[in-house]
């Protein structure tokens, strides 16, 4: 199973701490996450927003995440989640 840490590799020495979760019903049901990064010694190094789109059709939704270093600068940005981890949207 592919986790929120492989994802955004997290290195083993770091924890990834999950801050919020939240889901919108509607036309375009969606379920968004915000975790923080943290390394050994406490300190804050990354906060990371995922999210998972679901459309009925072809495309069947859309998903992507976003990496922000501690002063809240965007540094990367992914699209798309594996599916394991967008099955914890359903």
């Amino acid at each position: 199973m592919r986790s929120f840490e492989s994802l955004y590799r997290v290195p083993a020495t770091h924890r990834l701490v999950p801050v919020r979760s939240r889901s919108r019903g509607g036309t375009v049901p969606a379920t968004y996450w915000e975790h923080e990064e943290y390394d050994a010694s406490g300190r804050l190094i990354a906060r990371y927003e995922s999210y998972v789109e679901s459309a009925s059709g072809v495309d069947g939704g859309r998903s992507g995440w976003s990496k922000y270093n501690a002063r809240g600068v965007l540094v990367d940005r992914g699209a798309g989640l594996p599916n394991d981890l967008r099955e914890e949207a359903a």
